[in-house]
């Protein structure tokens, strides 16, 4: 079972600018079965050599995840961002034990962004934080900045293509 809630507690100007506060929340509980891949982002499995792949279940397990977001614009500028969390705990089924041990993944992110020529050219910078939660200091961030032209006739955000400056693993590896 899921459910997602989203809703704009803020429409208007401020200082004669279109401004507006939107915030959301989701939240899944699911029980899956061996051979399940609950990862669809490829960036979930932690292996040997601290790389990121889809995780598929080796055994049965139940999950319960939730997000929080908000996105807050002030004229030209954006300040967009989300946190989420997702426990995973194996299921034994028919005596048959899960074959992998229980986490807790969790991760943001927090996009900051100001259009320097309205509606064509915007200055991005993203921070990302992702900790897989299945070995020790397995965590992962990323700093991310660049400009972004814009199609003259929409105007997007952060279109999830990034472009590293910066990426840090905490282990000293790169």
């Amino acid at each position: 079972m899921s459910a997602g809630w989203s809703r704009a507690l803020f429409k208007g100007k401020v200082f004669g600018q279109g401004s507006f506060l939107k915030l959301g929340a989701d939240v899944l509980n699911s029980r899956d079965d061996e051979g399940t891949n609950i990862s669809q982002s490829v960036n979930l499995l932690v292996n040997a050599d601290g790389s990121l792949s889809p995780f598929v279940l080796p055994g049965a397990d139940e999950r319960t995840a939730w997000s929080v977001d908000a996105w807050l614009k002030l004229g030209p500028f954006d300040l967009i961002g989300e946190y989420l969390q997702e426990h995973v705990n194996g299921r034994t089924v028919n005596g048959v034990p899960p074959g992998f041990a229980n986490f807790t993944t969790d991760g943001f992110y927090v996009t900051a962004a100001y259009f320097l020529i309205p509606k064509k050219l915007q200055a991005v910078v993203q921070w990302q934080d992702l900790n897989p939660g299945q070995k020790g200091n397995d965590g992962i961030y990323s700093i991310t900045r660049r400009p972004q032209l814009l199609h003259p006739r929409r105007r997007s955000q952060a279109d999830g293509q990034l472009y590293p400056h910066l990426v840090g693993f905490p282990s000293g590896e790169s």
